[in-house]
């Protein structure tokens, strides 16, 4: 059976956004988040990076990464784009395990 890949975008970073966040996997692709409304901050290997409407995050190859909204009542919204089917499709994409 042929594994299907699926690419995720994540809108909002509430409770669930928070407990996606944890469980995301390591990945070797680069890619870019890029933040539609509201503020907040995002933990990349360690380094905390504050966001807000507008802002661009680049998040580099096997980056440990953790998004927080900066609002208890309005959802973020953020956009992912990143370079992942190209690199299943030349057979060099890889994951390793979160936390």
């Amino acid at each position: 059976m042929k594994r299907a890949h699926v690419r995720i975008g994540i809108v909002g970073t509430g409770p669930a956004g928070l407990y996606f966040a944890l469980l995301m996997k390591r990945r070797q692709a680069d890619y870019d988040i890029r933040v539609i409304e509201c503020e907040g901050q995002s933990e990349i290997d360690g380094e905390t990076l504050a966001w807000g409407e507008s802002d661009t995050l680049a998040v580099l190859t096997h980056a440990r990464v953790v998004h927080r909204n900066g609002s208890n009542n309005k959802p973020a919204c953020l956009f992912h784009v990143d370079d992942a089917p190209l690199q299943r499709k030349i057979g060099i994409y890889e994951e390793l395990p979160g936390a």
